[in-house]
């Protein structure tokens, strides 16, 4: 099921987010009114019926014809009781597996009939403190509609939990389970009880225990579902494309009938208990892939419940998080920084009433100590003087963009973004009064806001008691692991400093080196079945500009030009490869990176250059407002981009370390023996450089090249898809690209491309403490390009997912997620790649592959069956629908039709395509490209499996 990242610890966890404020604020000079309490936005519905079910009802056209309905449970994994480890997350899949309205799998196979995609459309999540479900629905279709609140229904109160359905369930999440073996799991078990000393939260991760998911009893996980799935515990969240009067009715006439459960019901709130001493964790392991330091300090969390509060909460320390983490950037690209990366900023903790000043580090190998005193110099320099006026000045810019962006796209907002704010309001009282309301509280408070408030927050934040640490990293001969002493006497020693004010570092002269000499549009073409306007200018360059109305404040570049590492000999590939990533992170022009961050703070605008085997590039996009900076940007990196020397310097460094850690993993080593079993004789591929290639690298090279991609305008295209005035926009275009020199040289990327291997190759690797494996099934064929074999062969791959997902994970309990590809390309030569992929138990490799042969055997025997074949189809068409309403869609789908020359199809067009193809012609293809005479197979098994061992 779907899971959340919690931001604070770095694990595969399921948490819950919250908001947080400080009182006892002054009077603000505006007429906003700080004690009066945020309401919910007025354009919700949102009741609480007799039997204590709450609701939320929003009407949403984005997208068009679809609704969210989700379901949220105020219950998880720390509820639990000893017997009942791992039961909130097992209950969650229980959801998916028979409901009083639709027993067994009845479900899951009337939504993929009608192209609802498991997995998609509809998951749900489990967290310590929260269960959500989810399902997304067409609302075109009467029938189909009518059926998302029987599936919150069933959610709600009617899992019929079979014992034969929990059974076959075990393996599933067994397998999930051990997904997440290996060092993050050894080293949260050595450092969590330390962390979270006294707490149920280091005793309850929401996937339980191998012991409890194998030996509970039925009537165990059935109690569990009884005694939290409530009315008064749960809300029924809708929002989406329909008539909310409506919809409202519909919840109270549906949900209204059921009674209040009789029993009386309490729902505790579980605390992690302060701590006067500092409590310290240094935990190593041979597979840790980091030096990763993380330390915080506790304080009570309160409700968002005024403006007042939301003024502190949202601005107040959003402001402070920036400055901080800006200062924290900077140090990180200078060559001689200790750590990688860092960050700090307030936030929600595990446990809902508690909240935390949290900083992480991110060390270099050997560098943990010394990362710490930087980080907490670094916090002890704002303690002592705080921020500086022009700090504060580009965070306010940069924080009011942000909120007037999020104004300006409210009502181009999805329903699932809009219901997730109100899972969050339910769950955890995160206020949400609308995007426009708080964009004009953070107009008139913003404003307000002086340096002296959010340079008292570090007294606030940083205190003597409720200190915890946590450092973790891998175990070395050649590195001494620091004692607790080791990290008290750092505390001690900064505490004790003296710092010196902070510097800003400003850059005041134009951004642009020089002035463009504008050239012309000589040739203009409208595309009126798919209006967009492409222009031809003076100097070679196409441009396409398409206008939407999909966003409000989006504007979408790409563009390309054929060529790329394939034109550089083999002595060259390492300066190649690198050169756009160095050049950019370089600066531009006369700004080096950290002064270009400034220049572009408050400013909705982002350009990313590119150089990849056959083309070289860009991606990126704008505010309409920002579009021009966009455009300079844009010819700035063709006319001055920049070469810094030290940026090099601190990426081989970095490079350095991230190479040593991720020898240490199973799975990196699994993924470079992979590889070179699919392309035995391939030496252009850099997974990761060599010792020797790191000697390469070199800041001229790079420069030389990527002056080379980036100087001729007259094989480029260029792509705009957003909200553009097509008629201004034009000037501009002139000016900013027309005036980029032209070559015309007309490039052509060259086949360096390394053939598959030939006939079977099975290949075992042995790496890994833990009894956890994984699979790969490759195989490789030539490909016949055309506009019917591409929508088979696409058509096919969806039918094997399905297929696959029965088989592997739903019969055999096989893997947790079975991944399936079968992909296509016509560069550098029209081939069809298949490629399965499953974590598993590595005992059961075997069996797994076997049942992929037979899975494909069938297909290839006798086609796929009808009711799979309309599946799919329905799905494609529905996810097309979707699609089309984004500018990202149409940026790709313009540039696929040039790079590869095919024709763009309307959706009438393509559900024509789709319904054209047969039984017939999906059996052909399967013929083709799923036949398994020569193949690549890939084991990951521990290393205690190994008979050389």
């Amino acid at each position: 099921m779907k899971s959340r990242i919690f931001l604070v610890i770095a694990l595969c966890l399921s948490i819950a987010t919250t908001g947080f404020a400080q009182m006892g604020l002054g009077a603000s000079k505006k007429a906003i009114n700080l004690n009066e309490e945020i309401k919910l936005d007025g354009k919700v519905r949102t009741g609480t019926l007799a039997n204590g079910l709450t609701y939320y009802v929003k009407a949403n056209r984005k997208p068009e014809n679809r609704a969210e309905f989700q379901i949220a449970v105020n219950a998880g994994s720390v509820l639990e009781t000893p017997e009942e480890v791992g039961l909130a997350h097992f209950t969650e899949h229980m959801g998916f597996n028979g409901t009083k309205h639709y027993p067994g799998n009845e479900m899951i196979d009337a939504l993929e009939k009608e192209g609802i995609v498991f997995g998609r459309q509809i998951n749900a999540y489990t967290g310590f403190d929260q269960t959500v479900y989810m399902v997304t629905l067409p609302t075109d279709k009467k029938e189909l509609f009518s059926m998302g609140l029987k599936i919150l229904d069933g959610w709600a109160s009617g899992m019929l939990m079979t014992g034969k359905e929990i059974d076959k369930e075990r393996g599933v999440i067994i397998e999930e389970w051990r997904t997440g073996q290996g060092a993050q799991d050894r080293l949260r078990a050595k450092t969590w009880p330390t962390m979270l000393k006294g707490s149920l939260y280091a005793e309850r991760l929401p996937i339980g225990t191998l012991e409890n998911l194998e030996n509970f009893k039925h009537e165990t996980i059935r109690g569990f579902y009884k005694k939290w799935y409530r009315p008064e515990n749960m809300a029924v969240i809708v929002v989406g494309d329909f008539d909310a009067d409506e919809m409202e009715q519909q919840i109270i006439d549906y949900f209204g009938i059921d009674d209040a459960p009789s029993t009386p019901f309490s729902r505790p709130t579980i605390t992690i208990p302060d701590n006067k001493e500092p409590l310290i964790a240094i935990a190593t392991d041979k597979e840790a892939t980091g030096n990763s330091i993380q330390y915080f300090y506790k304080h009570p969390a309160f409700e968002v419940k005024t403006i007042g509060d939301y003024r502190t909460r949202y601005l107040v320390y959003s402001l402070y998080s920036d400055m901080i983490n800006s200062r924290l950037r900077d140090l990180s690209e200078k060559k001689d920084c200790p750590f990688m990366g860092a960050y700090a900023g307030y936030t929600e903790f595990l446990a809902r009433p508690t909240h935390a000043y949290y900083n992480s580090i991110s060390a270099k190998d050997g560098k943990t100590l010394e990362s710490l005193e930087l980080m907490m110099m670094e916090n002890q320099r704002v303690l002592q003087h705080g921020f500086v006026q022009t700090e504060l000045d580009r965070a306010k810019e940069s924080i009011l963009t942000q909120y007037d962006r999020m104004a300006k796209e409210e009502s181009k907002t999805e329903s699932s973004r809009f219901a997730s704010e109100y899972v969050d309001h339910f769950l955890e009282g995160t206020p949400a009064p609308g995007a426009r309301i708080e964009n004009k509280w953070a107009k008139e408070l913003v404003e307000d806001i002086t340096l002296e408030e959010v340079n008292a927050l570090a007294k606030q934040w940083i205190t003597e008691e409720n200190f915890v640490l946590v450092m973790t990293m891998p175990e070395s001969k050649d590195v001494k692991v620091p004692t607790e002493k080791d990290v008290l006497k750092v505390i001690n020693k900064v505490k004790k400093a003296k710092t010196k004010p902070y510097v800003d570092n400003v850059k005041t002269e134009p951004f642009l080196v020089k002035e463009p000499k504008a050239g012309k549009v000589v040739k203009k073409e409208e595309n009126k079945k798919f209006d967009y306007t492409e222009l031809t200018l003076s100097n070679g360059a196409k441009v396409i500009l398409k206008a939407t109305n999909f966003k409000n404040d989006e504007i979408i570049l790409s563009a390309w030009s054929p060529g790329g590492t394939s034109l550089y000999p083999d002595n060259k590939l390492i300066n190649a490869n690198y050169a756009a990533g160095i050049i950019d992170a370089s600066g531009i022009g006369n700004y080096d990176n950290s002064q270009l961050m400034k220049f572009l703070k408050g400013k909705t605008v982002g350009i990313v250059p590119s150089i990849s085997e056959l083309e070289e590039g860009f991606s990126g996009s704008s505010s309409p407002a920002d579009f021009e900076i966009l455009l300079q940007y844009l010819y700035m990196f063709f006319e001055a981009p920049r070469k810094d020397k030290d940026v090099l310097a601190t990426e081989i460094s970095k490079m350095e370390n991230q190479i040593k850690m991720l020898k240490n993993m199973p799975e990196f080593e699994f993924q470079i023996q992979m590889l070179k079993a699919m392309k035995p004789n391939d030496k252009r591929t850099i997974v990761i450089p060599t010792e020797a290639q790191l000697k390469q690298m070199n800041i001229d090279e790079m420069h030389k090249i990527f002056r080379e991609r980036f100087s001729d305008a007259s094989d480029f295209t260029f792509t705009f898809v957003g909200n553009i005035d097509i008629d201004k926009t034009i000037p501009l275009i002139e000016k900013y690209i027309g005036s980029i020199p032209s070559k015309n040289r007309n490039e052509k990327w060259l086949d360096k491309d390394s053939p598959f291997a030939k006939g079977v190759v099975n290949k075992t690797v042995y790496k890994g403490q833990d009894n956890k494996g994984a699979m790969v099934i490759a195989v490789n064929n030539s490909f016949d390009w055309n506009t019917k074999e591409r929508m088979a062969t696409r058509i096919l791959g969806d039918i094997c997912s399905i297929k696959l997902t029965e088989t592997i994970r739903e019969e055999m309990g096989g893997t947790y997620s079975p991944s399936f590809q079968l992909s296509y390309d016509k560069y550098p030569k029209a081939e069809a790649s298949l490629f399965a992929y499953y974590s598993c138990d590595p005992e059961n490799a075997d069996n797994l592959a076997n049942a992929t042969w037979k899975v494909f055997d069938k297909i290839i025997a006798e086609g796929p069956t009808e009711v799979d074949l309309a599946k799919v189809k329905e799905q494609l068409i529905r996810a097309r629908e979707t699609q089309q309403e984004k500018n990202g869609y149409w940026t790709s789908a313009i540039k696929g039709s040039i790079w590869y020359d095919f024709e763009l199809t309307n959706l009438d067009e393509y559900k024509a395509a789709v319904n054209a193809i047969t039984v017939e012609d999906v059996k052909e293809m399967a013929k083709k490209y799923l036949k398994h005479d020569e193949y690549v197979r890939v084991n990951l098994k521990p290393e205690a499996m190994d008979p050389a061992k």
